[in-house]
């Protein structure tokens, strides 16, 4: 592989990370899911049968029991895995995807590993996939430390339609429908996804093109 080969290799590299860790904002049409508001990020939550598979992408939830699954998605950012289990045995398990790592059966990106935030989650810096920070539950802010751990208000973003109204369902802000009581699907969007995600996915895809015409 020459120098040019590489470059083109690891600009491909970079682009899918970006796409893994896509950001997610209040215009984010989340594919199978919807838009819910933390106190310092957005975040895409999935419709019923539906796991993350990326940030604002959800795929249909598989049962890696069945062996015909393999390599479907199984939990958020899980896939069906070809495990071995022993020298002569292997079994199909729902298994965290790269860059992601199990803690307490939920798959955490790597940086998050050993991360306490208190009262919130740690998340991918959506100024930087290289770093983490914490995201806070509504109604706690971060604190000198980094860590959800101050009282404070946070008033709702997001860009609910005419029928809906935000409301704060457990504890992050949702869209629901006015009059449901903090109950309701959210905003969901069957086919559709932000024009980062589409984006990512062309400029991957051209990136690999070339990087295939150069090997020829």
């Amino acid at each position: 592989m020459n120098t040019y080969q590489s470059l083109l290799f690891l600009l491909a590299m970079v682009l899918a990370v970006n796409y893994t860790f896509a950001k997610v904002t209040a215009d984010t049409q989340c594919k199978n899911g919807y838009v819910v508001q933390m106190s310092n990020h957005f975040e895409c939550k999935c419709n019923n049968g539906f796991v993350l598979a990326n940030e604002n992408t959800c795929e249909e939830k598989h049962d890696c029991e069945d062996p015909q699954n393999v390599n479907k998605n199984c939990g958020d950012y899980a896939v069906c895995t070809n495990t071995r289990v022993n020298n002569e045995e292997r079994a199909v398990k729902c298994a965290c995807i790269a860059q992601y790592t199990l803690v307490k059966d939920v798959c955490i990106p790597n940086n998050c590993n050993g991360i306490m935030c208190e009262k919130g989650k740690c998340i991918i810096d959506p100024s930087n996939a290289n770093k983490n920070v914490c995201s806070c539950n509504i109604g706690t802010t971060l604190d000198e430390t980094g860590r959800c751990a101050k009282p404070g208000k946070t008033d709702c973003a997001l860009k609910c339609k005419a029928n809906e109204e935000c409301k704060l369902t457990e504890n992050y802000y949702k869209c629901v429908a006015k009059g449901s009581g903090g109950q309701g699907s959210g905003r969901a969007t069957g086919a559709a996804y932000s024009l980062m995600n589409g984006s990512a996915v062309i400029s991957i895809l051209a990136v690999f093109a070339f990087f295939m015409m150069s090997l020829v």
